[in-house]
């Protein structure tokens, strides 16, 4: 559904994924990936791992951009490389005296600024927009909104309007509160468990309302490692007392500054998305921009924008005359007679966000829509051969075609008249 030729005609950046179509040859790659996965997860060459990892995560989301990326992962994999992440528990940290319980560098300075920003840039993007301040409407926008896949708890929320607006106002004090319990000086072991259990439950809120993955486990894998280190000491054979090693280490050498560097750019992009400052140069950006780093975090802003709930309508012609609805099929295996008043609210749920943001991308963009078209191509073919594969003789399809029904979500507990449109018609290829 992603033909290598078209993803090169819309995309420029390079991908190792892309040397080879093969499916031989992109497992290969994917078989390094797990490998150096494990590698991290143990604790071998872990800072190694991780930068080689970042790389590999980059390509892959620049293979398949069309169904969005994972930038948790890429920020997560991005401060390893600047983390002592094997000095516990790992295969490197067996034949080595205890190290201190609290490290001061700059790549923890980079992490928990890399946390601040995202989360407080977030919310200034928000700020003064009627959907989080006065209405209160944004998290009932967002269930509806047709490029998220809902999770079963979401596409219940969704018709509990009052309580929609209780958690868009919590999400906004969550957001602010979270980040600001990490850098609390006085007591900060305490104040620090509390700011990492509150970012921690606002994750587990996204993931299980709107289903977000990868995202959301990958910022809470690594919310991880702001977990104090008095919650780990249990094993008293190993605490700093018993190595004779100081209780903390402070390494802020300026030759080591690079993660300092690198937060300070992210930061720089952020703001200028906000128009306080200008845009960086070109020598800052595009760096940040070719691994795919360059987030202006500003996912469900409100401020005005138009939100729709929008469903994909694939109708199939049996060889036998029978009309059948294909894309309830592939999602549920109902087989249905094509009703155009189906799919129901009920019928909405993506099989996952990556099939969300495929379809949103090759039905609602408007620039390239020639090549868009030919994506469309490449997945009604791809929905004609899995429905040929488990159908025989007159039951299998013979014609195709692809529609959008949507409707405007106007605010809480309402919504626009319904409205539908096709977009393409084509002959099943013959096996």
């Amino acid at each position: 559904i992603m033909p290598l030729p078209l993803v090169e005609r819309l995309h420029y950046y390079w991908s190792i994924f892309s040397l080879h179509p093969s499916l031989a040859f992109q497992n290969a790659i994917l078989v390094i990936m797990l490998v150096l996965s494990v590698a991290l997860i143990v604790g071998f060459k872990s800072r190694l791992s991780a930068f080689l990892l970042l790389f590999f995560c980059t390509w892959l989301e620049c293979r398949t951009f069309m169904v969005g990326g994972a930038p948790g992962i890429r920020i997560g994999l991005l401060w390893a490389i600047f983390l002592p992440l094997d000095r516990h528990w790992s295969l490197a940290a067996r034949n080595r005296p205890a190290p201190p319980e609290r490290i001061l560098s700059w790549g923890t300075v980079g992490m928990t600024g890399q946390i601040l920003l995202m989360f407080w840039i977030s919310v200034a993007h928000k700020f003064g927009n009627p959907e989080w301040h006065s209405e209160f409407s944004q998290v009932y926008k967002s269930l509806w909104f047709g490029n998220n896949a809902q999770a079963p708890i979401g596409t219940w929320l969704r018709y509990q309007v009052g309580l929609t607006k209780v958690l868009t106002f919590l999400t906004l004090i969550l957001e602010v509160l979270g980040p600001l319990l990490l850098i609390v000086p006085w007591k900060n072991w305490v104040f620090r468990s509390v700011g990492t259990l509150t970012l921690l439950s606002l994750l587990i809120g996204f993931q299980v309302c709107i289903s977000v993955e990868p995202f959301t486990y990958a910022m809470m894998a690594f919310m991880l490692a702001f977990i104090p280190s008095q919650c780990w000491s249990w094993r008293k054979e190993k605490t700093v007392a018993a190595s004779g090693q100081p209780a903390s280490k402070v390494d802020l050498r300026p030759r080591a500054c690079l993660p300092a560097i690198i937060l300070a750019s992210l930061t720089w992009n952020n703001f200028s998305n906000l128009g306080w400052l200008p845009r960086p140069p070109g020598p800052v950006y595009h760096p940040l921009a070719g691994m795919r780093l360059v987030r202006k975090w500003d996912m469900f802003q409100g401020g005005g924008y138009s939100y729709y709930q929008f469903w994909p309508m694939v109708e199939g012609i049996r060889h036998n005359g029978e009309r059948v609805h294909v894309w309830l099929w592939f999602l549920k295996g109902e087989e249905l007679t094509f009703d155009i008043d189906r799919p129901t609210d009920d019928d909405v749920y993506m099989p996952g966000q990556r099939w969300a943001k495929y379809l949103s991308a090759i039905t609602i963009h408007r620039s390239n829509w020639d090549i868009f078209e030919a994506f469309q191509d490449a997945f009604l073919e791809y929905l004609c051969r899995k429905y040929n594969e488990e159908h025989e003789g007159m039951e299998r399809l013979k014609k195709i075609r692809l529609s959008m029904k949507w409707r405007e979500v106007m605010g809480a507990g309402e919504h626009g008249e319904p409205a539908a449109a096709t977009l393409k018609k084509m002959n099943c290829p013959r096996d």
